[in-house]
């Protein structure tokens, strides 16, 4: 445990930027160590979010119910779990490959993971963006955007859990460069002859990449991928072979960001003096966490959990404050049924 120092005691012990599954994940630990956590998301929640809603790995699965319990059916899609996967390659048979995979809509699956960290004594605010971060010593300090204008807040740690486009990661590396691809996700009212129980992954070039996936939901069918634009022919032609018609027009299209990996810069990052935060004096007090909630001091991104932690998760400090901002209900909805 760092020195505390003789200074003014912080308005909360951590401050967890980001509200989805790895933020949430932060937050529930930390809540329940007796940590005063605080979770800041800059969107209205619960939000939706680009993504295929798979719960797909032993360790995600174990994480989920080691630290969260069950998932409840509600949260789940119509059709809670998959029985695997099918791999469709240009002059092959289809392969499966089979693997019971919980699917759900993003929505439903992040509010549940956040209500039960607010349940565990985080609060949560939201409609909430982080413009500055410094530290000051012990203390990270940050400022605030909100619906009321800026507000300043302190944490003896904050914990970056933002996404792909991290404001975190942009204070703590300022200068930066992140190119990003964009996959795009299309969502058609009900369904393909193809075999709903399984998530279907397509590769018309036959090689990883480009690639489209095409899965089932609650009525629809959704295709996704980040090579859709330039697959567009081809997606027309191999599809129109499960009853799809190339001139539907999808009830609606979204998108998300996907940052190309550094690995120079993570490999490097311990030496980089230009990666400590003003007054930053060697401890890593600010932490980048990835979308399943391990955690790196200072790593400079949070998308992928493929490069292994070098190092346990750092304990964190406790402190004692005798500041204590006004209590905020979660105020969440019920999840939101597609």
């Amino acid at each position: 445990m760092p020195d505390r120092g003789t200074g003014p005691a912080p308005d909360w012990d951590v401050i967890v930027v980001g509200a989805g599954p790895g933020g949430a994940a932060a937050a529930k630990r930390c809540a329940e160590t007796g940590l005063r956590t605080l979770v800041l998301e800059k969107r209205a929640w619960p939000r939706d979010k680009v993504c295929s809603g798979m719960i797909m790995g032993p360790w995600a699965h174990d994480i989920i119910r080691d630290h969260f319990g069950a998932i409840p059916r509600e949260v789940l899609a119509s059709l809670p779990v998959l029985k695997g996967h099918f791999f469709h390659v240009p002059g092959a048979a289809p392969a499966v490959l089979e693997w019971p995979t919980p699917l759900a809509w993003r929505k439903n699956l992040d509010a549940w993971l956040l209500q039960k960290a607010c349940a565990a004594g985080a609060e949560v605010r939201t409609q909430a963006r982080v413009t500055q971060v410094e530290s000051h010593g012990q203390i990270i300090r940050l400022t605030l955007n909100g619906p009321d204008g800026d507000e300043p807040l302190s944490a003896r740690w904050v914990i970056g859990a933002d996404g792909a486009n991290s404001d975190i990661r942009k204070v703590l590396f300022p200068g930066l460069k992140t190119s990003y691809s964009t996959p795009i996700r299309e969502c058609y009212p009900g369904s393909l002859r193809l075999d709903q129980n399984y998530f279907h992954w397509f590769f018309p070039k036959g090689r990883p990449r480009p690639r489209f996936n095409v899965n089932h939901k609650d009525g629809f069918f959704l295709i996704e991928g980040s090579g859709i634009r330039e697959l567009r022919a081809d997606i027309s032609r191999i599809l129109a072979d499960h009853w799809f018609d190339p001139s539907q027009k999808p009830i609606w299209r979204d998108g998300c960001l996907i940052p190309k990996l550094h690995q120079n810069l993570i490999e490097s990052w311990p030496r980089k003096e230009s990666s400590r935060l003003p007054g930053q004096e060697g401890r890593p007090p600010v932490l980048i966490w990835n979308c399943c909630g391990r955690s790196w001091p200072r790593l400079p991104y949070s998308f992928s959990n493929r490069t292994p932690s070098p190092n346990p998760p750092p304990r964190l400090p406790w402190a004692v404050t005798s500041k204590t901002l006004t209590k905020k209900p979660c105020g969440f909805p019920e999840p939101i049924s597609y």
